[in-house]
């Protein structure tokens, strides 16, 4: 598959949320246009790395164009990690039909 782009890399402690906050720039302007009160549906996602992660919460909703959304990762065990953020247009999981619209978002944390 293509290569990840990391948006950035993150430094946490077994235990402690570490917040990982993203701003939902790409997210079409149609929704807006249309008076959508949701343009985008926010979800974090383990990737990789070596424990569990627990998000809180797991979907975050994206008011607008440009808003940035954030969820407390918290890690069960020390490594590193891959973070998911998906990011989904109001054609919703999946998408609706051939207007399905989504993007993907790689976060890294290196957990002690």
């Amino acid at each position: 598959g293509p290569p990840l782009t990391v948006a950035t890399t993150l430094t946490g402690s077994v235990g402690q949320p570490v917040p990982i906050q993203v701003w939902a720039t790409d997210v079409k302007e149609r929704g807006k246009e249309e008076g959508a009160a949701i343009v985008a549906n926010l979800s974090f996602h383990k990737y990789r790395g070596p424990g569990d992660v627990k998000f809180d919460p797991v979907r975050v909703p994206a008011k607008q164009p440009g808003a940035m959304v954030s969820s407390n990762a918290t890690f069960s065990a020390p490594g590193e990690y891959m973070l998911r953020v998906q990011a989904n247009d109001e054609s919703g999981e999946g998408g609706g039909g051939f207007q399905c619209c989504w993007t993907n978002a790689y976060v890294k944390v290196s957990v002690k």
